[in-house]
């Protein structure tokens, strides 16, 4: 009876290591994911941040036509708003249906309609203020899921 107690002991404790190994690495895997999830959102949302600083400041300074200076500095301010207009609208999620994505669609039609050679100084100040108005709510909804997500509350 004893090598047979000491078989089933054996038994037990294979099966009691091999679960408590199942169960780590299940829960090591959702802390990876839930970190790695929230890293790009955090990504995400820094890389929305700086692109649309780039447009607001391009309405809020205005054109640059001083080519000595464009020269000198190697941007052009207008082709850098353009091109970081065109990455926030890559950025967005255009499905409304889809909670949390209600304001993108307004987001995305303010950014179509700015003309950065628009010469109304007044227009140009308005439209960057109602651009950082909207993204707040975009952002904020951005972050509450990277929150959820950190807590492994949500996928």
């Amino acid at each position: 009876m004893s090598e047979t107690s000491e078989f089933l002991s054996a038994i037990i404790g294979v099966a009691i290591g091999a679960l408590s190994s199942f169960l780590a690495l299940r829960y090591n895997y959702r802390d990876l994911y839930a970190r790695s999830i929230s890293a790009s959102r955090m990504n995400w949302i820094d890389n929305f941040r700086e692109e649309l600083s780039v447009v607001v400041a391009a309405l809020k300074t205005g054109k640059n036509d001083n080519e000595d200076e464009k020269k000198q500095n190697g941007e052009d301010p207008i082709f850098e708003a353009e091109k970081a207009r065109a990455k926030l609208l890559t950025r967005l999620n255009m499905d409304t249906a889809k909670l949390g994505n209600e304001y993108n669609k307004l987001f995305a039609d303010l950014l179509n309609g700015i003309k950065f050679d628009e010469q109304d100084t007044k227009l140009k100040t308005d439209t960057a203020n109602h651009l950082i108005e909207i993204s707040r709510k975009i952002l904020e909804f951005e972050w509450q899921r990277v929150k959820k997500e950190a807590e492994g509350k949500q996928k």
